[in-house]
């Protein structure tokens, strides 16, 4: 019974923030519910403290309005999100929730750490291995919003001139955006495995477990 009064305590105190972001800045439930992507109903379920958002839809409506999820929850009287690790590398909220999430979770009793992760991180091919990644990310996306416009890919002669420097020594063709992202995720996974194999050789990884 006690858990249950907190949480309609904490319903209506993000019932009334959330209600007065949005008189202040004008909004409406269903421009709300087309940026959430959830239906009208359920914002008004929100801002008549019947439910409250799970932690993603909450991250989202504060990334919105650019205001804290604490602020949201009546945990705080200041509304300002100020500059954090997240802001600077370009994470979302719920992204850093999961990555918080799993580092004080539990596993046989003992909190997991993200001492994998740190050291993928901290080796020196790690720049190569995102920057392949984006690259793979954006040719993705050529090939998406060429198909999607009905436009005609860039000329396979075109991709090979800028792809020469990539495919030097491989037995890869380029003839498409598709085809180069399959490339450099392919590139991608190599590098990962390096990045691994050169880990394993120093016997870091036993540290993982030792937590």
């Amino acid at each position: 019974m006690t858990r249950k009064k907190s949480s309609t305590i904490e319903n209506v105190k993000f019932s009334e923030r959330l209600k007065q972001i949005l008189s202040e800045t004008n909004t409406t439930h269903q421009e709300l519910a087309d940026i959430l992507g959830v239906q009208r109903q359920t914002v008004s379920l929100y801002t008549n403290r019947q439910i409250r958002p799970d932690i993603s839809t909450l991250a989202l409506i504060g990334q919105h309005f650019g205001v804290t999820t604490d602020w949201l929850l009546g945990l705080t009287a200041d509304r300002k999100k100020h500059p954090t690790a997240t802001d600077e590398l370009g994470l979302s909220e719920n992204s850093a929730y999961k990555l918080m999430a799993y580092g004080k979770s539990r596993i046989c009793g003992r909190v997991r750490k993200l001492s994998s992760l740190d050291m993928v991180i901290s080796h020196d091919d790690f720049e190569e291995l995102l920057e392949t990644l984006d690259s793979a990310f954006g040719r993705c996306s050529e090939a998406f919003m060429a198909h999607s416009c009905g436009e005609t890919e860039a000329s396979g002669e075109q991709l090979a001139i800028e792809a020469s420097d990539d495919l030097e020594g491989t037995r890869w063709t380029v003839i498409t955006s598709a085809q180069y992202a399959q490339y450099l995720v392919y590139r991608a996974q190599q590098v990962f495995n390096r990045i691994i194999s050169d880990l394993s050789e120093v016997e870091k990884l036993t540290d993982i477990m030792e937590y």
